[in-house]
Parts: structure tokens; C-alpha cells; sequence
């Protein structure tokens, strides 16, 4: 059984005009290590917050009201009392303090992992941000050479039919077009793999 298929060339580069001050804003944003370390801070100021908390009393307002039947008169038939329940740990022997402290030097150690994951993820994507853009350069200039060297063979071949020139010469040419292929598709190959590492790096991994 035959199946028809067409083969479409790979296109050579993509749209991507991502300045790198806005890769940077967004890589920061969804980088999965950025955002670890941001929830570690949250995370230490609500056990700070719990922490804090303790220092209010705990205050408890009950109210009962009672009615009773079929007692003799003279008793008073309807009840009502209200209390007030105040807890508060006043003496701790600096319990709460040292808490309090240990919860805010754990802040500081997180705003510290913060602001380190953040200065490697900003170094990271300017680095895949500049061999992007060389091997874009890289590619124009491969296919430039692509060009001149079809261009070549082309003069020359027609040349070579009008006897102005001899088969050596496009022999030679030939041989210099098949060198500036090989040389674009290597420069093409390291255009997207340097796309998809800077993508990577901005947090856009597929």
C-alpha cells in the first residue's frame, strides 16, 4: 500500500523579537526555581505571623440563658448569666521571643535564596540571550555564502556552455556550493538549538 507525502523544508528562523530586558522581566516570573523561593518567604512569614499571633489573648464570651417550669412561684423562673474566659500565656521564659527571632532569621535566609536564584536565572538568560543572537548572525552570514556560491556555479556553468570556461571551474564551484550547504545546515542546526536553550532559560520548555 502507497502512502503520498510531501516533505516541507525547515523554515530557517523564526520571529523573535524578545528584547532581553523583557526575557529577563518574564524568565523571572516563571522560572521554577524563582518561584520556589519566593513561596520558601511566604511560607516563613506565615509561620512568623502564627508566631506573632500568640502574643494576643485568647478571649472566650459565653451567655446562657435558662427558664424553668412547673416550680412554685416564689422560685424566679428565668435565669441569665454571661462570663468572660480570658487566656493568656504571660510568663513564657522568652519562649515566644526566641520563636519569633528564629521565624525572622528564616525570612532573611529565604530573601537571601531569593535574590541569588534570581541573579543566576538573570545571568543565565543573558548568556542564551547572546548565543542566540550570534547564531542568527551565523545563519545570515551561512546563507549568504549560500547564495554567492549558487551564483557562482551558476556563471560559471553557463560560461562552461558557451565554451567560456572550463569543467574544472565548475567542478570547483559545485565542490564550493556543497561546502556552503554543509555550512548552513550547521549554522541553522545551531540556531535552533540555541532557540530552544533560550527559551529554556526564560522558562518556556515545551
Amino acid at each position: 500500500m502507497e502512502t503520498n507525502f510531501s516533505v516541507s523544508a525547515v523554515p530557517t528562523q523564526t520571529d523573535y523579537n524578545l528584547e532581553l530586558a523583557s526575557a529577563r522581566a518574564r524568565a523571572l516570573d516563571q522560572r521554577p526555581e524563582v518561584r520556589e523561593a519566593r513561596l520558601r518567604i511566604k511560607e516563613a512569614e506565615v509561620d512568623r505571623r502564627i508566631i506573632k499571633s500568640e502574643y494576643i489573648p485568647d478571649v472566650t464570651l459565653g451567655f446562657r440563658y435558662v427558664t424553668l417550669r412547673n416550680f412554685d412561684s416564689g422560685v424566679p423562673q428565668n435565669f441569665a448569666n454571661i462570663g468572660v474566659l480570658v487566656k493568656w500565656e504571660i510568663f513564657d521564659w522568652g519562649r515566644k521571643k526566641d520563636q519569633m527571632a528564629e521565624k525572622s532569621k528564616l525570612i532573611e535566609q529565604a530573601k537571601t535564596g531569593l535574590h541569588e536564584a534570581e541573579s543566576l536565572v538573570l545571568i543565565d538568560v543573558g548568556d542564551k540571550f547572546r548565543k542566540f543572537q550570534q547564531t542568527r548572525q551565523a545563519l545570515v552570514v551561512a546563507q549568504l555564502g549560500q547564495e554567492t556560491a549558487r551564483e557562482v556555479l551558476r556563471i560559471n556553468a553557463n560560461k562552461y556552455k558557451v565554451t567560456a570556461a572550463l569543467l574544472s571551474d565548475v567542478l570547483q564551484s559545485q565542490a564550493s556550493l556543497a561546502e556552503a550547504n554543509h555550512k548552513y545546515q550547521d549554522a541553522l542546526l545551531g540556531y535552533w538549538t540555541a532557540k530552544a536553550e533560550f527559551e529554556k532559560s526564560i522558562g518556556e520548555e515545551k
